[in-house]
This record gives structure tokens, C-alpha cells and sequence, in this order.
């Protein structure tokens, strides 16, 4: 299961200092009282987990990993989308609750947590959770537009624990609460795939091969705050890039972008029905959090590409594979319908690859695949998937 976190901020209009809490079923609002446009206001802030119940008939192979908020920035701008206020977000602190820090766990107590001198001229609410390094710390008088374009890099987001999550909106007039809200959803940057198992089909007359490495391909290697990918997809193609050592997959991209077998090992993961099939050392599933962004400047998106390099693949009437073979996933289906990019915060969980030897290629991106898989159309939620291999 992955965790939404919701922050729900709103301006209640008063003429004292009081600052109004209520809130709906989900426990989700806070009001922030508006004395004027030139004076203070004290805020509310509350951060909400919420999930939402599956689609999918079974769960999913790896349903312990969750997006979790472990700190960041909450930020207010002005008409003129200047930041006008800057406030961190910390678990470091457990004790701080001031104008420039306050703790996490106050945001998710009941009652929120309050931010005092919150200048009167705020139109806009922002949060930034899991801030990566590449984005820095904002600052008050810094442009919300500028701060969007920032780069998140696909190397900061293998970690699903620490993903970027981004969200604001407009503060307005609530005419059936008479209040001014903002609500939004801090939704991260990436999407998710995991890869279950990988084995020979069914009736498949090969009987046992290795797995050399896993690779994502056709990856986009960074996406903005505001969901834009500056630069196309990353595509490799030569068959020297599907290797450890290799600089398209340099070693500090291991578990990024892609996972290969030991010096010492056999193979990746673990063996079983005497070589048909593999599943990972460690966990449910090989996962990878690819940048999923909404819009790209220079192509139409695409998806990422799954490339499993196959080696030692013999066939039950005796006939050898020598050398490196390769399968190539270069699409997801929902149905019949073509996913033509991945969306942020929504996982495609593949529960096993079963391929025959009409599957494999010599070299990598010859002959691609499209998966069929079930995806869960709610956010933050995991489904299965099934495989299924077609030509392109």
C-alpha cells in the first residue's frame, strides 16, 4: 500500500486573533483567520494519510512499501507568486513549533499545528516533502514559478520512502463554508514498477536459464516540480550499456535504475523449479521508481522499457542459447487499452515474466513487448498484473 498525505489549509474570515479548527469527517480542514491583506495571520496546518480501497482482486507483491512524508517546507505566496513565508517542516526536533520550524508530529496530531506571522497578502499554499538536494531550501521573495522549474533527478528517488512530493493551490472563497480554503494532495514525482518473478512460460521448451540484470530503459532522468520533463526519454541501445561495469548503468545507479547479479553469484535472485524461474534475494519484488511526469517539453511521453539480459538458456531437446539474450518490455496495457505513459504516485505491479524463446533477442531493443497489467486507477494504490507478450 502507498500513503497519500493530504494538506488542507484554509482561511476563515475573522476580526480577532483567534484561529478557527474545524474540520470534515476525514479530520482534514484548518482555518487560518484574514485580518486584512496588510496585516498577520495565523495558520493551521494539518498533513492527513489517506488511502483508498483497490481495484485489484489480490494484493500486491511488495504491499509493505509506502510513500511517507519525513519532512520539507510549507510555503505561502503572494498575488504575485512570490514566497512570502517559509516555514520547515522536521522530525530532527520533536520540541519545535516556532514561525520557521515546526514538527511533524504536530502537523499529524489532531489538532494540526499553528504558524504564527503568516503575512496578510498570502494567495498561494505550497508544500515540498522529501526535499532532494537538487532542489534546495526555498526562500521568502523567491518566485514559485522559478522554484517549479527546479529538477528533480531520477537518480534522488530510488528510495520509495523518500520520494519528492509536491502540492499547492490557490487560496479561495468557500461560499458553502463562508470560509477562504486551500486544499491539496502532496503527490510524488514517480510512479513505481515491480517485477515479481520472472520465468519460463508454461509449455515453453526452455528449461532453465540465469538472469543476468534488469534495466529500465527509455527513462526520463528529470522532471521539474510543476511535472515537466525538460529533456526526451533516455534510450540505450547498444548492447555494451546492458553490463556491469557499463556508463550508461554506472554503479551508483544499482537499485535506481537497474539490479545485476554478483561477481560471485549465478545468477540474480533466487532459483527454483530446477532453473525455470527466479525471484528476487531479497523482498517481494525488483523495484524501481522511474520519474513519471506529466508533460515533456520536447516529445509526446512514453513509458519506460524493461530490459531482462538472459544468459545459460538451454531448451528440453538439448539446443543451447551460447551467450547474452535479451527481452524487451516496451509498453504497459490495461486491458486492450495502451498505457502511453506512467502516471505520478500509481504503482504497476508485474507479478511474473513468462516468456518463451519467441520472446528473446539477441540484442536488446530488437523485438519489444507490451505487458498487459491491471493498474489501479485510484491513487497511491497497488494492483497485480499479469504478463503478456505481443510485437510492437
Amino acid at each position: 500500500m502507498m500513503l497519500a498525505l493530504a494538506a488542507i489549509i484554509g482561511l476563515a474570515s475573522c476580526s480577532t486573533e483567534e484561529v478557527i479548527s474545524g474540520g470534515n469527517t476525514n479530520g482534514g480542514d484548518s482555518f487560518v483567520e484574514d485580518k486584512g491583506k496588510n496585516e498577520l495571520k495565523s495558520v493551521s496546518l494539518k498533513l492527513v494519510s489517506e488511502t483508498s480501497s483497490t481495484r485489484a482482486e489480490n494484493n500486491s507483491v511488495s504491499n509493505s512499501s509506502k510513500v511517507v512524508f519525513n519532512g520539507g517546507y510549507l510555503l505561502f505566496a503572494s498575488e504575485q507568486h512570490n514566497i512570502t513565508k517559509v516555514t520547515a517542516i522536521t522530525n530532527a526536533n520533536p520540541n519545535v513549533n516556532n514561525d520557521s520550524e515546526i514538527d511533524i508530529n504536530l502537523l499529524t496530531a489532531s489538532g494540526g499545528a499553528e504558524i504564527s506571522n503568516v503575512p496578510g497578502h498570502s494567495k498561494y499554499a505550497y508544500v515540498i516533502g522529501n526535499v532532494p538536494a537538487e532542489i534546495g531550501s526555498p526562500t521568502t521573495g523567491q518566485s514559485i514559478a522559478a522554484l517549479k522549474q527546479k529538477l528533480v533527478l531520477y537518480s534522488s528517488q530510488g528510495n520509495i520512502s523518500s520520494v519528492a512530493l509536491f502540492g499547492g493551490n490557490d487560496i479561495t472563497l468557500d461560499n458553502s463554508l463562508n470560509k477562504y480554503v486551500s486544499r491539496f494532495k502532496l503527490a510524488p514525482l514517480a510512479a513505481r514498477l515491480e517485477i515479481g518473478k520472472i520465468s519460463s512460460a508454461l509449455g515453453s521448451d526452455i528449461d532453465s536459464f540465469r538472469v543476468d540484470g534488469i534495466f529500465i530503459n527509455n527513462y526520463y532522468g528529470a522532471v521539474s516540480l510543476a511535472g515537466d520533463a525538460p529533456a526526451a526519454a533516455i534510450k540505450n541501445t547498444n548492447v555494451a550499456d546492458f553490463a556491469q561495469p557499463s556508463s550508461a548503468y554506472p554503479a551508483t545507479d544499482a537499485g535506481i535504475l537497474f539490479d545485476y547479479k554478483d561477481a560471485a553469484n549465478f545468477s540474480l535472485g533466487i532459483s527454483a523449479d530446477n532453473g525455470r524461474s527466479y525471484t528476487p534475494s531479497t523482498g517481494d519484488a525488483w523495484t524501481y521508481n522511474p520519474l513519471a511526469p506529466k508533460t515533456c517539453s520536447v516529445e509526446a511521453l512514453t513509458t519506460p522499457h524493461i530490459v531482462i539480459r538472459l544468459s545459460g538458456i538451454h531448451t528440453a531437446n538439448g539446443v543451447d542459447y551460447n551467450g547474452e539474450w535479451y527481452l524487451t518490455i516496451s509498453g504497459l496495457k490495461v486491458g486492450n487499452s495502451k498505457v502511453n505513459y506512467l502516471e505520478p504516485g500509481k504503482v504497476y505491479s508485474i507479478k511474473n515474466i513468462a516468456f518463451s524463446h519467441s520472446n528473446i533477442q539477441p540484442e536488446p531493443e530488437m523485438k519489444t513487448m507490451d505487458v498487459t497489467v491491471e493498474v489501479n486507477l485510484v491513487e497511491w494504490e497497488v494492483s497485480d498484473t499479469d504478463v503478456i507478450f505481443g510485437q510492437e
